[in-house]
Formats: structure tokens, sequence, C-alpha cells
């Protein structure tokens, strides 16, 4: 199973990402198959006011090189960094462009840290994570810092089924996953 962490190298928060390393250690083979990924835009001013960094290399290169030394620094092991460059303001734009990314790159699972804004911070700024919802074509985990984790797979897993026939593709990742995270298996009803 390949994981993508949506990675935020401008945006760490130390318990954001003690709940993310204990992420990665809940599901088996996510260190093998781990790929934080970022979407560099001009909406990051520490981006784009990095003015001690060559222009060239402000949104690719610099922002990699803070992701590995982040991930790194958390002692989580990737099996790469990607740096995305979307060149627009639009939050929507840069949702799609990691959406778009996760398919071709034939991602299994994504996960994504919320700031939980609330008020007038979330109407104005808006939520990469609440986009991703809409536009994320694999499954996704959207954790925050309050969020629980315990430091192993789930041992059982709930899926609710309308009898459709995306319901049955939905049905068939479950069982996926039960099987991937070693989870007790239930009867079907």
């Amino acid at each position: 199973m390949k994981y993508v962490w949506a990675f935020n190298p401008f945006d760490r928060n130390k318990k954001l990402d003690k709940k993310a390393v204990a992420l990665m250690q809940a599901f088996p083979g996510a260190s093998k198959s781990l790929e934080a990924v970022f979407v560099a835009s001009p909406t990051y001013v520490a981006l784009t006011a990095a003015f001690d960094v060559p222009e060239q290399d402000r949104f690719s290169r610099y922002p990699q090189q803070l992701m590995q030394k982040s991930v790194k620094k958390m002692g989580i092991k990737t099996r790469k960094c990607t740096v995305l460059v979307e060149k627009t303001v639009s939050l929507t734009r840069s949702v799609k462009m990691l959406a778009s990314y996760l398919t071709r790159s034939k991602a299994e699972f994504v996960l994504v840290a919320s700031r939980a804004k609330t008020g007038l911070s979330r109407l104005v700024m808006g939520s990469f994570a609440e986009s991703l919802v809409h536009f994320s074509p694999v499954d996704l985990m959207i954790f925050n810092e309050n969020s629980s984790v315990n430091k192993r797979p789930p041992q059982t897993l709930l899926f609710a089924h309308d009898y459709s026939k995306s319901a049955d593709k939905g049905l068939d990742r479950a069982i996926d996953y039960s099987k991937a995270w070693g989870c007790m298996q239930g009867s079907r009803t």
C-alpha cells in the first residue's frame, strides 16, 4: 500500500508531528512506502519572502530540503519528499494539484493534518484538509492535535454499506485494510 503524507514544511507543530509519528507507526509498512508531498504556492509568505534562497530553488529544492529535515527530525523514514508547484494563490487549485498527483502516483492512502480552524480564520483562509475531502481520489485520514492515536493498527473496522456497486468497491477496500492491518474479521451483514 502506498501512503502519501500531505506535508507542509512551513507549518510545523510539535503536537501534530507527534500524532503523525504515532499514525505512521500504527500503519504496517507505511515507512517503506511513505511519500511526503507539499504543494508550494505563493500563499506561503515564508516561501515567497525567502530572499536568501536563489529564485530557481525557492519553490522546489528549498521546500524539499525543509521537508527532508523535518521528517528526519521526527524519526520518520520516507521513500521520498516531493514538491509540486502551483503558481496561483488558489487553495482549490493546490488541492486539485495534489489530488491529480495522487492519481498519477497510484497512491492508495493520504494522511493530512488539520489545524481544526474555526470562525473567521476558517472562513477567510479555508481548509486544505476539508477541501481535500471533496477532491481526493484515494482514501484519506485527517487528524489534528486532539486526535486519539494508538500505536497499533485498528483491531476492528466498521463499514457502512448502502447496497450500491460503489459501496461494494468500498467494502473491498475495507477488507484490504483489514488484511493489511491484521484487523479482526467480522461477519458480512
